[in-house]
């Protein structure tokens, strides 16, 4: 059984749903590896194929907070366990069909499943450690993203392109398979739900919404994943047909992306809880750097990979801080903050290819998302700062009713 540390380290409960993470970031981005392959053994355009994507991004930011709050009374290891089980069922079940609507419903039976686990499993996952360690925790989640970025997807590619997109959705299958029978074993179900009345809970936790500073924080994570997917979305033209990077050398180029990713997120790990709205602006601010140094370093593909690199640690370095920033805030309703946080990078994820698109199609260039993502981090900024001013008042509001008091007994 896992349980709750105060040295900093991660309980062994955190690295099993970090592998459950995995998975389902797996499956969230293995598509992009296998689009054509897919398409041309079901005998259906590429962009139609591209549903399947759509599909899973919408299903997961629609679905995850109305799950959150349907399960908000229900014991979170058995939700765990039950989203994790449907996960797993489904992509044997893709894999026994080539009917694409049966395909289309799954993934979007998947996307639910993947939604209510990240939404519980993120929940699970901070009451495991102290809560200045909160921010620690998701990031060793995310990192399960990380590694799906690392190995996941290149490894989905391989597999598909040696046995075809079933052995693809075979593989995840296991993976997840495996995923829930150590989350069974190891990840502690202590916390015991409430038996108050569903509705009357669900009227006591959407008043967090009301705190101005939960919606800014969740703003800023919407224009930042939006600011990232702007770009990473069409960064193999950029990498080919603009500096001249051997189409060969792509999965090269996205191996040390993914490296870099990597490296983003220990380092935002390690000091996430030391400075939330600090390690934020610096990420922030070198996810700035790297997108200017790309449209500098354009026309040299060596210069532009190396910006490519810095892309992915700045974007990744901040997820802990993002994540743990929303958690700080709703400390007191973390269920259905959670599966709106996990909106929140979702709608990100489907804003941010579709900027890049209206761009290109605009005929500005494969360049010229670049400019989407910069004005996006702005944006995500220009709300940093705004929780960065709210901070503050409130800090001066608790110091100034602090001295009143001490006034007072004088």
């Amino acid at each position: 059984m896992s349980t709750s540390r105060t040295d900093g380290r991660m309980p062994l409960g955190i690295l099993i749903l970090t592998l459950g993470i995995f998975s389902l970031g797996t499956s969230e981005f293995m598509m992009a590896g296998i689009l054509e392959m897919f398409a041309g053994e079901l005998g259906i355009s590429i962009p139609d194929a591209g549903l399947s994507i759509t599909v899973f991004a919408i299903g997961m930011f629609v679905s995850a907070p109305i799950v959150s709050a349907l399960t908000i009374t229900l014991p979170p290891k058995s939700t765990l366990l039950t989203a994790m089980s449907v996960f797993t069922a489904a992509h044997f079940a893709t894999a026994l069909t080539e009917d694409y609507r049966v395909i289309l419903a799954l993934r979007l039976v998947s996307a639910i499943a993947c939604a209510a686990f990240w939404a519980i499993g993120t929940v699970v996952a901070v009451r495991m450690v102290p809560a200045a360690y909160s921010g620690r925790a998701i990031a060793t989640l995310v990192g399960g993203i990380t590694l799906a970025n690392v190995l996941g997807i290149p490894l989905g590619s391989f597999v598909g392109h040696l046995w075809g997109w079933q052995a693809v959705f075979v593989t995840v299958g296991i993976f997840s398979a495996i995923g829930l029978v150590l989350t069974a074993l190891f990840v502690d179900g202590e916390h015991t739900p409430s038996t108050e009345p569903l509705g009357r809970i669900l009227r006591r936790e959407i008043v967090i919404f009301k705190r101005l500073p939960l919606l800014v924080a969740l703003g800023t994570t919407v224009l930042f994943q939006s600011a990232v997917f702007t770009t990473l979305s069409y960064i193999t033209p950029m990498l080919t047909q603009v500096a001249g990077l051997p189409e060969h050398l792509v999965s090269v180029a996205m191996l040390m992306f993914g490296v870099g990713t990597l490296i983003g997120v220990m380092i935002g790990g390690r000091y996430a809880h030391v400075n939330m709205l600090g390690n934020i602006f610096l990420s922030l601010a070198g996810m700035l750097v790297s997108l200017a140094l790309m449209w500098l370093f354009s026309g040299w593909a060596p210069g532009f990979l190396g910006a490519f690199v810095l892309f992915g640690i700045a974007s990744f370095s901040i997820a802990g801080a993002l994540n743990g920033r929303v958690f700080q805030i709703a400390s007191d309703s973390q269920v259905l903050v959670a599966g709106f946080n996990v909106a929140a990078f979702n709608i990100g994820n489907t804003i941010g290819p579709t900027v890049g698109a209206l761009l290109i199609s605009a005929g500005m260039g494969y360049l010229s998302p670049l400019a989407g993502s910069a004005a996006l981090g702005l944006g995500a900024v220009g709300f940093a700062t705004w929780a960065w001013v709210l901070q503050r008042r409130s800090k001066q509001a608790e110091l100034h009713e602090t001295s009143q008091e001490q006034l007072s007994r004088v």
